[in-house]
């Protein structure tokens, strides 16, 4: 089992590596800021939400807007 991130795993992280990370597990993310990618990686991380397996079905992701 992959050893579970924190959050300085994920300040370290740059924006394209925190967008793979959390679309690896079904959160779409778009108009938000690095700190902001960080806390919802953060988040994900401590829900322990799964990498997604990719199936032939189309699951619609989690959308989360910057609004």
């Amino acid at each position: 089992m992959a050893e579970k991130k924190n959050k300085s795993d994920f300040n370290a992280m740059n924006v394209a590596e925190l967008k793979r990370y959390l679309q690896e597990r079904g959160v779409s993310v778009t108009e938000h800021l690095k700190t902001s990618l960080v806390e919802i990686a953060s988040a994900v991380e401590r829900m322990g939400v799964p990498v997604m397996i990719q199936t032939s079905k189309k699951i619609k992701p989690l959308m989360l807007t910057n609004k």
